[in-house]
């Protein structure tokens, strides 16, 4: 008998078939996500191991105190409904900024109770390093989606991970939790691009649910902004159909109902709140400054790494918006990925890239005022440009990531891993820098001695009691 030719296959089909290359990609996924595990840590190991520093600012002085309350109730068998401490008392389980009912948050208290509140500061400031993890790897499985492969995907990954907005914005812990979930908001955008399926329309109702219990608004309209700029994208690539805004609503209006607990008081609140007038306060819209994008190309352009010397910074800036930096590597291949051909997304990503560099700069442009003015009110009053960094640095790594992938498709893989690698050293590098123990980055401060001879010994007293006579905590235990 005559044997029978081999049939034609296409150039993937060996390699789907392949065991071996299976087996391969599965080892390389498997090195990836345990980077994408060790980066926060190793970025934050002054913080966490043996601490010698602390995330400083707001997470200290805004999002302890309100945990602190919440803890000490759990503690006294007590539910947190009513704070009798600020303003003669407030509902603060209407405070979404106080995220009650963020189930991650509940790591730290239930951890910081322990120890009866001694170390509860400790347990908040991991919430940073383990929202990026989650960040990461999120963005590394939507890179792996889009095809890249997992060097592209890692540096992707990382590039969104160790970016300006994690590394500037870790003393906004409302806005680094909302940050974790938008790659996987994404991706389930993408998914229901190629077919409606229930399961991704679940999961996206469930991403948005956490995005709006993380509690701060501002990011989850960047979430929401990203996610529609996303959708009208593909739509108008040709990739999706009109039924992709069917499942995309029914998603956030299912998110919105199991977030409802959370969103129906702090509705009820923020009516009768000052913060109702917001949307008459802000104009034009705010917006990152013109100044924040030298920082792409040299990070401390402006001296923002010694932002207590006034010899060296003089700008009337908040120094910790004034980093945008995700790696020139980054920059470099979003020049290029105007000019390359054939792959996919590349150019509806790069777009998307630069209109969430006209958001974030806000009323620094001509456009985003024009915009901003015509929004609904109660859009404008949560509505921060400055946040659309989140949305920045992810369409950056998308469209790098991809833009990778193309341009090394015919070198050797370890060209693609050497690149990814040497992001993550130049990210360490750079978001870590210190001229001086005195000085510090946009996410780290550290530790004073003043602090600890004086204030933890009377803090400690503070939270050890168990007296409803005795105030509340207000500060923490900065020694832990």
């Amino acid at each position: 008998m005559l044997a029978q030719n081999p049939k034609p296959t296409t150039a993937k089909e060996p390699l789907a078939r392949s065991p071996w290359r299976s087996l391969s990609d599965r080892w390389a996924s498997g090195i990836a996500v345990l980077f994408f595990i060790a980066q926060p840590l190793v970025f934050f190991k002054r913080v966490l191991f043996n601490p010698q520093a602390h995330i400083p600012f707001d997470i200290e002085q805004f999002h302890l105190p309100l945990v602190t309350y919440i803890a000490r109730c759990v503690r006294q068998g007590i539910f947190p409904f009513w704070d009798p401490y600020p303003y003669c008392g407030v509902p603060i389980h209407a405070d979404i900024q106080a995220q009650l009912f963020y189930p991650l948050s509940w790591i730290s208290i239930v951890l910081g109770n322990l120890s009866a509140g001694h170390k509860l500061f400790y347990w908040l400031e991991w919430q940073v390093p383990l929202h990026m993890i989650l960040a990461g790897v999120f963005t590394f499985f939507l890179l792996r989606h889009l095809g890249a492969s997992v060097p592209s995907a890692l540096f992707g990954g990382t590039v969104y991970q160790l970016g300006g907005y994690f590394a500037s914005q870790a003393q906004h812990l409302g806005a680094i939790c909302c940050g974790a979930w938008l790659p996987l908001v994404l991706l389930c955008v993408w998914k229901l691009s190629a077919s409606i399926r229930v399961k991704w329309v679940a999961l996206l109702a469930c991403s948005i649910a956490l995005v709006f219990l993380a509690g701060f608004p501002a990011a989850t309209m960047v979430v929401l902004g990203a996610a529609g700029l996303l959708a009208v994208g593909l739509t108008l690539s040709h990739r999706a159909s009109w039924k992709l805004f069917v499942a995309l609503g029914c998603g956030v209006a299912l998110g919105i109902c199991i977030a409802a607990i959370q969103l129906v008081p702090t509705y009820q609140l923020s009516r009768l709140s000052v913060a109702s007038m917001r949307s008459q306060w802000y104009v034009t819209g705010a917006g990152l400054h013109i100044q924040s994008l030298a920082s792409l190309i040299v990070p401390n352009y402006y001296h923002i790494f010694t932002p207590s010397d006034p010899s060296l910074y003089k700008l009337p800036i908040n120094f910790t918006f004034l980093y945008v930096y995700c790696g020139l590597i980054t920059v470099a291949l979003l020049g290029i990925a105007a000019f390359v051909r054939r792959a996919p997304y590349i150019r509806m990503l790069l777009l998307l890239t630069l209109i969430s560099a006209v958001w974030m700069l806000g009323d620094s442009t001509p456009i985003y005022p024009f915009v901003f003015r015509r929004l609904p009110g109660l859009i404008r009053g949560a509505l921060y440009a400055e946040f659309a960094l989140m949305a920045f640095c992810m369409f950056a790594a998308l469209t790098s990531a991809v833009t990778l992938e193309r341009v090394t498709a015919r070198v050797p893989k370890w060209l693609c891993w050497g690149i990814a690698l040497l992001t993550e050293a130049l990210e360490f590098r750079v978001a870590t820098e210190r001229s001086t123990p005195s000085t510090t980055s946009p996410a780290i401060l550290a530790r004073s001695p003043e602090f600890k001879s004086f204030s933890t010994r009377r803090i400690r007293r503070c939270v050890s009691t168990t007296s409803t006579k005795e105030p509340t905590l207000l500060f923490g235990d900065r020694t832990c």
